[in-house]
């Protein structure tokens, strides 16, 4: 006659939890907004200064040759900064403000942005 032995009961493993002060992959907030772009559109901002944003993309749509400047207010009130022609897609990191400004020339263009943004 044998006899069945019960199994020795496991011990419960020990979980630490660590507090990370790296963010989430995801961020906590996006938004869309398209800014249609003509030649006598006046120079406006696109995205506003925020310390607590992931990146930014800047998409250019448009059948025309023609590109759309972004970059700091003074640059694109001077005419300089980037030139973003139609079919691109740019991503922006940084937490500065962004203004957009027509070439002056192109007949239309339409720039859609994203903003990711942490809490």
């Amino acid at each position: 006659m044998t006899t069945e032995k019960e199994p020795d009961e496991l011990e419960p493993l020990l979980v630490k939890l660590v507090d990370s002060q790296e963010k989430d992959e995801a961020c906590d907030w996006g938004s869309f907004q398209t800014f249609p772009v003509t030649p006598s559109t006046p120079p406006q901002q696109i995205l506003a200064e925020n310390p607590n944003r992931k990146n930014a993309y800047i998409i250019v749509f448009g059948s025309s040759t023609g590109f759309v400047l972004v970059g700091t207010r003074g640059q694109v009130m001077n005419k300089q900064g980037g030139q973003l022609p139609p079919g691109g897609q740019t991503r922006y990191e940084a937490r500065q403000e962004v203004w957009l400004a027509s070439d002056g020339v192109t007949a239309s263009i339409s720039v859609t942005v994203l903003d990711h943004r942490y809490k």
